[in-house]
């Protein structure tokens, strides 16, 4: 068996490559995943030209629960992803070109590529009918559920959809909450911007059965207990946002906080001063601290 040392990682494999859990091992040229903690062989690794990170949106979506308040739509990759593969996400994924154009007039490539990307990963579309100005009902939301796939597979572009349908993007319900960008040493970079947003109580999301394979909505103190008790996996980012969430007991108390925050750009370093590995980042993030244990 070929295991990949840290001098390996940026040669093998044809540049396919699992940044955050695992990596490819083979035995006898059949290929298998094996648990390796990469972040660790990452501390060691010099990177003379850091990887361009792409350009990527996550959007939080959130409603208010009578039960347990504030709840966040999460869901779980397939575990044979390339990026957080088997990891409980919110949806989001990379700015296509056509974002660009399709963002003259209609806020930034950023904010149309999260409005796609969670319509693809969670059947949630925000986006207001051009003539009575309403947010997509249910019952026309039900009827797009079909054009995920045909736009996830590049059969359709998004702004076909939104044309058919006259629609347009709900831009103003995306307010700014984050930016991560990937860590130097990762061969495989991603300059992500978060936003959180209201769901309607009556658009309940569903994982697309592609790139994820469930989905739930959850408050962000039960997403942490289940990662602590196995029950799903967070990536780094992830978790600490979740933390930062457990501060608001709304989805109002998140949005108001959220408008009145500067946002400072997180990209964490990677250290292993003992045997544990630590991330660091800035304090003035607001995420309660600037260094922090990597899960292991």
């Amino acid at each position: 068996m070929l295991i990949l040392a840290s001098k390996d990682i940026y040669k093998s494999f044809h540049g396919l490559y699992l940044p955050n859990t695992y990596l490819w091992t083979h035995k006898f040229s059949q290929p298998r995943l094996r648990a390796i903690n990469i972040n660790a062989l990452l501390c060691f690794v010099k990177i003379d030209q850091p990887a361009t990170p792409f350009p990527a949106s996550t959007v939080v979506l959130m409603r208010d629960s009578p039960d347990c308040g504030l709840e966040v739509f999460m869901v779980e990759r397939h575990h044979k992803m390339g990026f957080a593969a088997a990891a409980r996400v919110f949806p989001g994924g990379r700015v296509d070109d056509a974002d660009a154009s399709l963002a003259d007039g209609a806020g930034n490539s950023f904010q149309v590529a999260a409005i796609r990307e969670t319509f693809e990963e969670s059947g949630i579309l925000l986006a207001r009918a051009k003539e009575s100005g309403n947010l997509v009902t249910p019952e026309h939301l039900a009827s797009l559920q079909g054009f995920r796939s045909e736009i996830n597979a590049g059969k359709i572009k998004f702004s076909d959809l939104l044309n058919s349908e006259k629609l347009t993007l709900a831009i103003d319900l995306l307010i700014p909450f984050a930016h991560w960008i990937t860590p130097v040493n990762y061969p495989k970079r991603y300059n992500t911007h978060f936003y959180v947003a209201r769901a309607a109580n009556d658009h309940l999301g569903e994982h697309d059965g592609l790139e994820s394979v469930d989905s739930l909505w959850i408050t962000p103190s039960d997403a942490l207990l289940d990662a602590e008790r196995g029950r799903g996996k967070l990536e780094f980012a992830t978790r600490l946002n979740l933390k930062k969430l457990t501060r608001w007991a709304t989805t109002d108390d998140a949005i108001t906080a959220a408008k009145s925050a500067t946002i400072v750009t997180v990209q964490p370093v990677l250290s292993r001063p003992e045997k544990d590995i630590v991330a660091s980042i800035p304090a003035e993030a607001d995420y309660d601290g600037s260094t922090f244990l990597l899960e292991n």
